[in-house]
């Protein structure tokens, strides 16, 4: 079995103290030590290294996510979403058209108290490239743009209950 890497993610590393950081990626290098996945058979190592990423807003190299979907599937992966359960609702919005920044954030306000979760890709009039959407608890960012993103406009929404999209 050919040896790969794994990767961990510390995020929202804006909210922490250098020291705190550091302290953390000690601990989950120490986790990674005494945790390590390895053969029953041989006792090798699955994965030969660990790679960790820090970030701020879950922007993440590129790297990260090669050879696990490519851009273009994202969108079909949001229209087999609606077939997985959880105990929350969701709901997949597609856009037609590019949308207004101004309706974007309507829409994001407009949202019941009970979505908690939002995460797609949206084309906006007078952008060159569609972004990543991330919205949280009432707070939503323009993660970065997609460059080789060719599909629709997708948004998928998570509430304590159903709910549909007005826009």
């Amino acid at each position: 079995m050919p040896k790969v890497d794994i990767f961990a993610v510390i995020n929202k590393i804006d909210f922490v103290s250098e020291e705190e950081l550091k302290n953390l990626e000690i601990k989950v290098l120490e986790l990674w030590e005494k945790y390590a996945v390895k053969n029953v058979f041989t006792g090798e190592r699955i994965f030969k290294e660990l790679r960790l990423y820090k970030t701020s807003y879950g922007v993440l190299p590129e790297e990260v996510f090669a050879g696990a979907v490519s851009l273009n599937q994202l969108s079909m992966l949001a229209k087999e979403h609606h077939h997985h359960s959880h105990p929350y609702a969701q709901h997949v919005k597609f856009f037609k058209e590019a949308l207004e920044y101004e309706d974007l954030v309507e829409l994001f306000k407009s949202l019941p108290k009970d979505v908690i979760r939002a995460k797609g890709i949206v084309r906006l009039k007078h952008a060159p490239y569609p972004f990543f959407i991330n919205y949280i608890f009432g707070t939503f960012e323009l993660c970065e743009d997609v460059l080789n993103y060719k599909g629709e406009s997708f948004m998928v929404f998570i509430s304590k209950s159903p709910f549909k999209v007005l826009i």
